[in-house]
């Protein structure tokens, strides 16, 4: 789905396509910092899309995404970890989840 283009610190490409019964991402893992998630459904039920932290919290949260339609969700990643992400077809249950691993921040180089 691209190449990995950083624009002031957030990696723009990760991308959600969100559907009635799947949840596919084009990258499973970034560096910590900002990062963004463009979430399209292709469904037929509006959806929301979320990143939950290691612990389980709710790092970030998309909501009211209409079939045929996409938004953008910044987030800010703490820390390295092993994290999951949730597209949840009519906004109900537990949705359906996938891995998302956080790496250590990359150093600049200068």
């Amino acid at each position: 789905m691209g190449a990995e283009v950083p624009c002031n610190g957030q990696y723009l490409d990760r991308r959600a396509l969100a559907t009635d019964d799947a949840c596919k991402l084009s990258r499973t893992s970034a560096p910590a910092g900002p990062v963004s998630f463009k979430v399209a459904n292709g469904g037929s039920r509006i959806t929301e899309f979320y990143l939950y932290a290691p612990d389980g919290k709710v790092a970030g949260e998309v909501e009211g995404i209409g079939p045929g339609t996409s938004r953008t969700m910044t987030v800010k990643t703490g820390k390295a970890g092993s994290y999951a992400t949730a597209c949840k077809p009519g906004m109900v249950g537990n949705g359906i989840r996938g891995d998302f691993t956080v790496t250590a921040k990359k150093k600049q180089h200068g």
